[in-house]
């Protein structure tokens, strides 16, 4: 049986597990290093061969081959009810999802634009907060991260961002929440820092991905792949799953 990846899912494997995120449930599902490895196996139409697979290095390796068919059926079976996976028609090409690596952090938090934003990013904290707010309760998370890509794009790549107006803009947030009634966690807050940000044409990214050991969603604004206003954790990397 071949198996097809739903539009609206993306994932994040490594070797301390992986994360699962449906967009259109907007539900997580983790997955233990042996499970992660096997939807490797899942998504990759090439690999398909369970005594092959036993041989190979990694958490399966030496696993009888009916073991890793017999894992794989049932872990297909859970995504399905789940609604991450589908059957492919009989005969139908189903296209390589290859394993995008994970991109390294750059030395400087400066983009390569050619104007230099002159607006202070701060301005609007408060209504940014309330807009990220009333979106992530309102609308479906698909719906949510859809009109993100729109902002996203409209702000363009022509003026220049770094860190530090990208970090005003959080830090304006923040202090914004002091006297927002709701709920102000990781997801309001940098959805708000980066609809502040775009409304100044600054072009930063929203980011929705994991940490592990112990396991952790999180969303985060970054420029250039690097993360705003986040503690350094050696141990405990921030992983992307979706980036606008």
């Amino acid at each position: 049986m071949r198996w097809r990846v739903n539009d609206g899912v993306h994932w994040h494997t490594g070797e301390r597990g992986g994360a699962i995120l449906n967009l259109g449930t907007g539900r997580w599902y983790w997955l233990n290093p042996t499970a992660a490895a096997l939807w490797e196996l899942l998504t990759d139409p090439d690999s398909d061969d369970p005594a092959a697979i036993s041989t190979a290095p990694g958490p399966l390796a030496g696993v009888p081959a009916m073991k890793v068919g017999a894992d794989l059926a049932d872990l297909a079976e859970q995504l399905l009810a789940m609604g991450v996976l589908s059957a492919a028609p009989a005969g139908a090409k189903v296209p390589r999802t290859p394993r995008i690596p994970a991109q390294p952090v750059p030395a400087s938090g400066r983009t390569e634009c050619s104007e230099v934003a002159s607006t202070a990013p701060e301005r609007g904290a408060p209504a940014a907060l309330w807009a990220a707010a009333a979106m992530l309760h309102i609308l479906p998370t698909s719906t949510v991260v859809r009109l993100a890509h729109g902002l996203r794009h409209r702000a363009g790549g022509h003026r220049t961002v770094d860190t530090g107006q990208a970090s005003a803009a959080l830090t304006a947030v923040r202090r914004a929440c002091a006297w927002y009634p709701g709920r102000a966690a990781c997801l309001e807050t940098s959805l708000a820092a980066a609809l502040l940000c775009w409304a100044h044409r600054l072009p930063v990214t929203w980011n929705l991905g994991v940490r592990f050991d112990p396991h952790e969603c999180h969303a985060w604004i970054a420029v250039d792949g690097q993360p705003v206003g986040e503690p350094a954790e050696r141990d405990r990397a921030l992983h992307p799953v979706l980036t606008v």
